[in-house]
Parts: C-alpha cells; sequence; structure tokens
C-alpha cells in the first residue's frame, strides 16, 4: 500500500470516528467508503507513493476533498442548514415584507433541491473542511484504544492475587 493510501484510509475511518454516534459513525464510513471508491473507479482522484509524508497527506487531504468526504461531523453541518434557513428568513423579513419571513427555510430546501446538497454541507466544506483538518484526520492513528493495563486498587490497598 502506498503512503498517500495509507493517509487516505484514516481520513475516511478519522472522518467517520468524528461523529457523535454510532449510527452516524457507520453511516458517515459506508458513505466515505462509496465516495472513495468511486473516486478510484472514474480515475477523479490519483494517490501515488510519495517520498516525503508529507507530499502523501497533502495527496491524501486533495483526494479526500475531491471525493467530499468531510472534515466535520454532521451537527455541524446541521445546525449551519439551521442558521442558514433562519438567517435568510430574517434577512427577507427585515428586507422584502414581514410576510416574506417563512420563505427562508422554502429558499434553503429549494436550494438542496437544486444543488444537491444542503446549504450547511457547503458551508462545512467551505469553512471546515481545509487541508489542515484532513492532514491532521491522515496523521491520526484511526480506532486506537489506550487503556491501562494495571489492576484497578481496592479501597484499602492494591489487590492481592
Amino acid at each position: 500500500m502506498y503512503n498517500s493510501e495509507e493517509y487516505f484510509v484514516k481520513a475516511i475511518i478519522g472522518s467517520a470516528l468524528i461523529e457523535t454516534t454510532e449510527d452516524r459513525r457507520v453511516r458517515a464510513w459506508v458513505d466515505n467508503v462509496v465516495k472513495g471508491r468511486k473516486a478510484l473507479e472514474l480515475p477523479q482522484i490519483a494517490l501515488p507513493q510519495a517520498n516525503v509524508d508529507s507530499d502523501a497527506e497533502r495527496f491524501a487531504a486533495e483526494a479526500a476533498r475531491t471525493c467530499g468526504i468531510s472534515a466535520s461531523y454532521s451537527r455541524i453541518r446541521r445546525e449551519l442548514e439551521l442558521a442558514a434557513a433562519l438567517g435568510m428568513g430574517a434577512f427577507l423579513t427585515i428586507g422584502v415584507s414581514p410576510w416574506a419571513g417563512p420563505l427562508g427555510p422554502i429558499a434553503a430546501a429549494f436550494y438542496r433541491q437544486y444543488r444537491g446538497v444542503s446549504i450547511g454541507d457547503d458551508l462545512a466544506r467551505i469553512m471546515m473542511d481545509t487541508t489542515r483538518r484532513f492532514r491532521r484526520l491522515a496523521r491520526s492513528v484511526p480506532g486506537r484504544i489506550v487503556r491501562n493495563l494495571r489492576p484497578p486498587e481496592s479501597p484499602s490497598g492494591p489487590l492481592q492475587e
């Protein structure tokens, strides 16, 4: 496996592990794998062997961004979606007329229908899915569990065997 491929896989898994619930982690992992496989089959991305790890991280970050893998968890995208809909509603209420306020959520729904992604997804991609965040995901060791291997002590002192 090339080093850029290894970093790309770490970014896929790391992106799923930042989700807050088990269901969202599984859904994000499956979606990321599908996006990665599709991009590799179409050849939209290239993951060559790099002589320097920083180049491999850059290749992996560019590939993750090209695939549409997210470097932020879905709660941020949902919050940005809500804020955008409310903001558009407030803008229309103040700028156009009081009756135009409910058009904000309708405009957000139209945007999602027209673009195929929500405003929150686009805002999160622009604001949160930076090369720096993808590099941090690629450097992480996904799934590592650090645990204390020492036996627990009882209130009266160390356990006797």
